[in-house]
């Protein structure tokens, strides 16, 4: 009876190891979460694009890290998969001074274009620096997204410190029962993960 009992027990813990991993691979978009970014501009000479011929690299400030492209025909350049940081973009063609612009700040899941970069003649020996200043507004695609850091969650008096009521402090989300937190209505949240 006890040799029953025991193999009655290991049947059911290997139904439920079973059990769980389904579940876990039913679950797969939970795990595929990213945070890496895009990095693109256009590069220009005084004629207009330069074309498919300027090499292009991508520089990260913190890490040293670089990545290489070169433009496609209409001068356009990008970066995709970077990680969140502050990024170099040095451009390197024949018959112009090496450009590099500086400072280039890419938040985490964004696509942020570095705009026109535009060269003059010159040798690749001589060298143009140029610093981005202030904050670059993404214009790449409509897609927005926002931090609340654990300082300002700290810091933001909240009534009941319910966590859903810290999402109505971020720009474009807003409440469709009419109560004042998230806990009397639906939050609405602006192109939540690209959806309708």
């Amino acid at each position: 009876m006890n040799h029953h009992r025991t193999r009655n027990i290991r049947l059911h813990r290997a139904k439920l190891l079973l059990v769980v991993a389904a579940a876990c691979l039913a679950c797969p978009p939970a795990w595929a979460q990213t945070i890496s970014s895009t990095l693109l501009g256009t590069v220009t000479d005084p004629s207009g694009p330069v074309g498919p011929k300027a090499n292009v690299t991508a520089i990260n400030e913190a890490t040293g890290e670089q990545r290489p492209t070169t433009t496609d025909g209409s001068g356009n350049f990008s970066f995709p998969s970077l990680l969140p940081g502050t990024y170099t973009v040095k451009v390197e063609i024949t018959g112009f001074r090496t450009l590099e612009k500086t400072n280039n700040r890419l938040p985490a899941n964004e696509r942020v274009s570095v705009g026109e970069l535009q060269l003059t003649l010159g040798s690749m020996s001589d060298s143009i620096s140029v610093t981005a200043e202030g904050t670059r507004v993404q214009t790449a695609s409509s897609e927005s997204s926002s931090l609340l850091t654990s300082t300002q969650i700290d810091t933001i008096a909240q009534k009941g410190r319910v966590l859903s009521n810290y999402l109505l402090l971020l720009p474009g989300v807003s409440t469709t029962g009419g109560g004042a937190d998230a806990a009397s209505g639906f939050i609405t949240l602006p192109n939540a993960g690209g959806l309708p």
